[in-house]
């Protein structure tokens, strides 16, 4: 999944950048020039080490729990494939349909939203020394909110088009 979630998070590096920098203006008070330059810096980071990171911790979590999960259901059965989808979404394999990449990715978004949250906070908290530090850790959490959660829209959207399909 790396493979498609990591050039996907690049694609959207710059909306992405321009959405949290427009809630550092409102939520910090700060110029746009500041708030972009933080926001740009915080992503660079999130994404750099962030997305890569978390990627591989769930990796290494999905060889340990992989192969003890109990699979009751036909492994065919849709409720296995969903199941399969979330569960396994950091490597799922090669016997997968599109509407399980589109879930495992949605999925994704949970692990990545909180390793998001937690880098960005540090990468705008060494930058805005100058504000408090609950302020910039609020900004991280409505920045990453609003961005994953367009994400998250953004993705249901296809899933919900692959599965009409």
């Amino acid at each position: 999944m790396l493979v498609l979630v990591w050039p996907a998070s690049w694609v959207l590096y710059i909306p992405i950048a321009l959405v949290e920098a427009a809630v550092a203006r409102r939520h910090l008070g700060l110029s746009w020039r500041r708030a972009l330059k933080v926001a740009t810096a915080a992503n660079l980071v999130s994404t750099l080490v962030g997305i890569p990171l978390t990627w591989g911790v769930g990796v290494l979590a999905e060889s340990f729990i992989g192969p003890v999960l109990p699979f009751p259901i036909h492994p065919s059965s849709t409720t296995s494939q969903v199941i399969e989808s979330i569960v396994m979404a950091p490597w799922l394999g090669s016997n997968v349909e599109s509407w399980m990449v589109t879930l495992a990715a949605l999925s994704l978004c949970v692990p990545f939203f909180f390793v998001s949250v937690w880098a960005e906070y540090l990468v705008a908290n060494w930058l805005l020394h100058d504000i408090e530090e609950a302020g910039v850790k609020g900004w991280a959490w409505r920045a990453n909110g609003a961005s994953y959660g367009a994400i998250a829209v953004l993705l249901a959207g296809l899933l919900g088009w692959a599965l009409s399909s």
